[in-house]
């Protein structure tokens, strides 16, 4: 698999039992639905429900290459984070820096009041993919250490 950036093979890693393919140069991660599915298991993420949040999201077609089936990656938002997707293989590109800015807003950020129904669903859809950029956080700082 090629990084969707550069010409680089992407290298398998596995830190905290998390998994993906790791670009050398620029360590974007891409992670397959098998990788997503990996993160599900060990946290409170569920890979059906942040593909079910890319879809109804708006995209626009990106320049960038799905490392598996070469077609051109959709770009979305999961949560407040701009990723590149691929509706057909259903994996998920995160660009290294985005991801830490990311992290960096969640951590300053204030959780949401639950008062309602409607307000806890959201919340949990929040934790939802606050678990999986968590399990990304954990797979990013164990390669840079």
């Amino acid at each position: 698999m090629k990084c969707p950036h550069h010409p680089h093979d992407l290298e398998f890693q596995t830190v905290e039992n998390h998994r993906g393919h790791v670009c050398p140069e620029c360590q974007g991660i891409w992670l397959t639905a098998a990788n997503l599915h990996g993160i599900g298991e060990t946290r409170r993420h569920d890979p059906a429900g942040t593909r079910q949040e890319l879809e109804r999201t708006p995209a626009r077609l990106s320049t960038l290459r799905c490392p598996l089936d070469n077609r051109l990656l959709l770009t979305a938002r999961l949560g407040a984070l701009p990723v590149e997707w691929c509706p057909a293989c259903a994996g998920i590109w995160f660009d290294r820096t985005e991801l830490q800015q990311f992290m960096q807003s969640l951590a300053a950020a204030k959780p949401p009041p639950a008062n309602g129904a409607s307000r806890l669903d959201k919340a949990e859809a929040t934790v939802d993919v606050v678990d999986l950029l968590e399990a990304l956080g954990d797979l990013l700082s164990g390669l840079l250490s």
